[in-house]
């Protein structure tokens, strides 16, 4: 394997942690109520 292949490899790892931390910060956020607010799931 060369030089280059293992620096992406390693970069392509920390990406993808990186997205899926803010992903699950974005989901908490959305599924969190609001004050005077019910979640989008609920209304009709």
């Amino acid at each position: 394997m060369k030089h280059q292949q293992i620096l992406d490899k390693l970069a392509a790892r920390g990406l993808v942690r990186v997205m899926d931390e803010e992903l699950a910060r974005w989901v908490k956020h959305r599924m969190s109520p609001r004050a005077g607010r019910t979640p989008r799931s609920s209304r009709t």
